[in-house]
């Protein structure tokens, strides 16, 4: 599965040609029928425009990669998107769970933008389901949850059968007290647990009673990290039926949390952290000045760079290393790499802006 550690080694590799091949694929028959002929097609493509550039033993290499990694590829396998990335050196393929845009690039750098897209508008989230006797753990991506069994989960409350010292004359509110504490001790080795695997701080999604919500979010490390808590036992629902509860919360959240985003845009141009339109972007982004990089969903930009490297001069997609067949790809790698993160919006929310902006940590 794509994820935040798989995309950094991607953007680590640096060398030409490095060849992406990005392909929308289905689920299901009978629309799966034509996936096969369409990669045909695009990897035609892509040999087609590497044969133009270079000499036959020049890519022997990567064109052998890229028929031992079609030859690999399991079409009963797929889910909504294909990516495949080769160059001299390495050959990788990832199922996306989200859909990609069907094109083929050459470039120094292989093209994430379509993965990190994937990633922040369908970043993969946990679900943490509690219930008085056990903690379930699921991972989400858009409306796929699969339940997580490793790392002890699903984890047992070993409080839950411990009787108190206390004897039956005990007061009532002491007892209630003495169960409270029983709860949280669980609570506070379950979220120990979920931070030792949520290494790459996905959002979490809390399930359980309102006390139990209330008491989690009292003791969680990760308190940053809850998108939303959900009220009800869902111990016992499958995987399928949990995504029909948990999905449309998640995507209500998200969507809030996107406007916000637009009106953080807006007060970062009042006091002048600001930077907008591809060409200022593309500057203060290799300035490492990036705290956070807003795109429209559909934008993109070929390019060429100045001698200077400071400025983008459009162009239209040609073959040869000069060329950035999308600019905007090499923008988020580098806010991504400079310590930045990246949101997409949809198609003109940012109009007056360049279809592109950037909000500067200075």
């Amino acid at each position: 599965m794509i994820n935040l550690k798989a995309l950094k080694y991607l953007q680590s590799i640096n060398s030409y040609p490095c060849v992406s091949i990005l392909m929308p694929t289905h689920r299901h028959f009978p629309e799966n029928k034509q996936d096969p002929l369409r990669l045909k097609n695009l990897i035609n493509l892509a040999t087609k425009r590497l044969n133009e550039e270079f000499k036959k033993e020049e890519v022997k290499q990567i064109l052998d990669k890229i028929n031992e990694i079609n030859q690999s590829i399991d079409y009963n396998s797929f889910l909504d998107g294909l990516a495949i990335f080769v160059n001299k050196d390495k050959a990788i393929k990832f199922y996306l769970p989200f859909p990609v845009k069907e094109r083929v690039i050459i470039d120094p750098t292989f093209a994430t933008r379509d993965l990190v897209f994937g990633i922040n508008r369908s970043e993969p989230y946990w679900v943490l389901v509690i219930s008085d006797k056990i903690a379930k753990l699921f991972l989400g991506i858009r409306d796929n949850i699969i339940e997580y069994t490793e790392n002890e989960f699903p984890f047992t409350n070993t409080y839950y059968e411990t009787k108190s010292s206390l004897t039956t004359e005990t007061h009532r509110n002491d007892r209630q007290s003495d169960n409270i504490e029983r709860i949280r001790k669980y609570l506070r080795e379950l979220d120990s647990k979920l931070k030792n695997i949520n290494v790459d701080n996905y959002s979490v999604v809390i399930t359980g009673t309102e006390r139990t919500l209330s008491l989690y979010n009292d003791i969680s490390s990760q308190k940053e990290l809850i998108l939303t808590g959900i009220n009800g036992n869902y111990e016992t629902v499958s995987a399928h039926e949990l995504s029909k509860i948990v999905w449309p919360e998640v995507k209500r959240v998200r969507a809030e949390k996107r406007d916000k985003i637009i009106k953080e845009i807006e007060e970062a141009y009042g006091k002048r952290k600001l930077a907008s339109g591809v060409d200022e972007v593309w500057k203060l982004a290799n300035e490492g000045r990036g705290r956070l990089l807003v795109v429209e969903l559909n934008y993109q930009y070929s390019a060429r760079v100045s001698d200077d490297g400071l400025h983008l001069i459009p162009v239209e997609v040609a073959p040869g290393k000069e060329i950035i067949d999308d600019a905007v790809d090499d923008i988020i790698e580098r806010v991504v790499n400079t310590g930045g993160s990246v949101v997409f919006v949809d198609n003109g929310k940012l109009d007056k802006y360049g279809h592109i902006a950037l909000i500067l940590r200075y």
